[in-house]
C-alpha cells in the first residue's frame, strides 16, 4: 500500500515538476494582461481629453483676451494702446489671480498651461495662486489617487466653489 501511495505521489510530483515552467509563465502574462486592462483608461483618456473642446489654441487664448480687454476698457490715447498691447504679450498668469475663502474658490477661473516640465506646470499654477506651493498640488494629486505627473496642458476653466482637490482632478487625467 505505501508503494503505491509514493509512487502515485512520486508521479504527481514529477508532472508538477515538468509543467511548472509553464504555470508560471501562464500567470505571469495574466497578471501582465490584467495590468495592462487597468491602464489602458489611462491611456485612452489623453485623445479624449484633447477633444473635449476644454482645449484652445493659442491664436484662440489670444483671441479671446482680446475680447476680454476691449470690453473691459477704451483706450484714451495711442500710450494706453501701446500699454494694452504690452499687456497682450506679457504672460497672462499676472492678470488672472485664484481667491480662495473657506478653501473654496471665490469666483470662476481660466487659466492657459502650456507643455513642459512638472516643475514648469508648477510654477504657472503658483503665479496663477492656485497653489502655494509644488507639495501642495502634490499632496491634494494623491489625496484624489492621481499622479501629479499627469497633469494636461491646455485651458482649464475652474468654477466657483471648487477645492483645490477638485482643481487637481480636473488638472489630471
Amino acid at each position: 500500500m505505501k508503494q503505491k501511495q509514493s509512487a502515485s505521489h512520486s508521479k504527481f510530483r514529477d508532472f508538477l515538476y515538468n509543467t511548472s515552467d509553464v504555470w508560471v509563465t501562464a500567470v505571469i502574462l495574466i497578471a501582465a494582461l490584467i495590468i495592462i486592462g487597468w491602464r489602458v483608461n489611462v491611456i485612452m483618456a489623453y485623445p479624449k481629453h484633447m477633444t473635449s473642446g476644454n482645449v484652445k489654441t493659442t491664436a484662440e487664448v489670444k483671441k479671446d483676451a482680446q475680447k476680454k480687454q476691449s470690453a473691459s476698457s477704451v483706450p484714451d490715447s495711442k500710450s494706453s494702446e501701446a500699454k494694452s498691447s504690452d499687456t497682450e504679450s506679457s504672460d497672462s498668469s499676472s492678470a488672472v489671480k485664484a481667491e480662495y475663502k473657506d478653501r473654496r474658490l471665490v469666483k470662476t477661473i481660466t487659466i492657459k498651461l502650456e507643455t513642459g516640465s512638472l516643475t514648469y506646470a508648477m510654477r504657472q499654477l503658483k503665479s496663477y495662486g492656485l497653489y502655494d506651493s509644488a507639495h501642495e498640488y502634490r499632496l491634494c494629486c494623491r489625496q484624489q489617487g492621481r499622479k501629479p505627473a499627469d497633469i494636461k496642458a491646455g485651458t482649464h476653466t475652474f468654477k466657483k466653489g471648487w477645492t483645490k482637490a477638485k482643481i487637481a482632478r480636473a488638472l489630471t487625467y
